[in-house]
């Protein structure tokens, strides 16, 4: 099988370095961090499985010197997604495309574009991130669940998640990919905003009396919004993530890493999208559309500097 990962990152840097790892044929499309690569390796520092440098890899600065794949996962940020159309030089019409990024609405647009291919829609359950070239932080947790978006489960998949658990990655398909979409948007919606806007770390946020309440009112707006939207989250579910985030360590999401270093944020797929899902089935999601404006005005602060 073999796999390749657009962008190597926080997300693509773990998964598609833990498969290297075990011996996978996976080939590595990389951007700034190529020269770096290419020379020093990619490493992969692992509170949980220690740290390993992956010198003999197949890394590339340009997708059409990759080779066609079985397996292309999509690591890319939700804003670098106009890219994703240059795929078709690395697929053929079986191929299974992977996209790991938070949000809603990302398979749809990317099914328009491959609409033969089998879409799996995954969300990465961990903490992870990019702190040097070439260079990932793998806090805790990893679970990935993936969902089919267009297609009935194929052999391929199947033999995808058994590469995964083989490679010491915590994978599980689910027939459920909205569910686990909304799921997952309990957390980024309640904490990556939150971060941003309150310049602060998650274990700040619910240590503190006022700001832990609006957390869980963040979240509970959430689940209320997927079960207008059909999704039926159960009650305890809020209760769960934030016992998890409570183990955590200090923790920068994603998108505060992208304002800290004044890049774009993922606002279109984990914001505005299920606002507007939620609005179409009768819900306002009041608290997290003035949390959006925020952001939007923080980020229109810093592309204006």
């Amino acid at each position: 099988m073999k796999i390749a990962v657009i962008g190597t990152g926080a997300l693509g840097g773990f998964y598609g370095g833990m498969l290297a790892k075990n011996g996978n044929d996976v080939h590595f499309l990389l951007n700034s961090d190529y020269d770096y690569v290419g020379k020093n390796g990619l490493t992969i520092e692992s509170d949980i499985h220690g740290t390993f440098n992956l010198k003999d890899i197949h890394v590339y600065k340009d997708i059409n010197e990759m080779p066609i794949c079985d397996v292309v996962l999509i690591c890319l940020k939700s804003t670098k997604n106009s890219f994703i159309k240059n795929i078709k030089k690395i697929i053929n019409d079986y191929s299974l495309i992977v996209i790991i990024q938070n949000g809603l609405g990302v398979e749809e647009e990317i099914a328009q574009l491959f609409p033969k291919n089998n879409i799996i829609g995954a969300l990465a359950f961990i903490a992870s991130n990019k702190i040097g070239p070439g260079h990932i932080h793998h806090l805790e947790l990893g679970r990935l669940k993936l969902g089919s978006y267009n297609q009935e489960k194929t052999h391929l998949v199947d033999d995808l998640i058994k590469v995964f658990k083989t490679s010491d990655i915590d994978a599980i398909y689910t027939d459920e990919l909205k569910y686990i979409r909304w799921q997952k948007l309990i957390w980024n919606m309640a904490f990556n905003g939150t971060c941003v806007i309150l310049n602060c770390t998650t274990d700040k946020l619910l240590s503190n009396i006022h700001t832990r309440e609006m957390i869980y009112e963040l979240m509970r707006e959430t689940v209320s919004a997927a079960k207008a939207c059909g999704v039926n989250l159960p009650d305890d579910e809020v209760d769960k993530i934030v016992e998890t985030t409570d183990r955590m360590k200090p923790y920068n999401p994603s998108m505060k890493l992208d304002y800290d270093n004044k890049r774009e944020m993922e606002l279109k797929y984990i914001y505005e999208k299920p606002i507007e899902h939620a609005k179409a089935a009768g819900f306002e999601m009041k608290k997290m559309k003035t949390l959006f404006q925020l952001l939007h005005f923080k980020q229109a602060e810093y592309f204006q500097d």
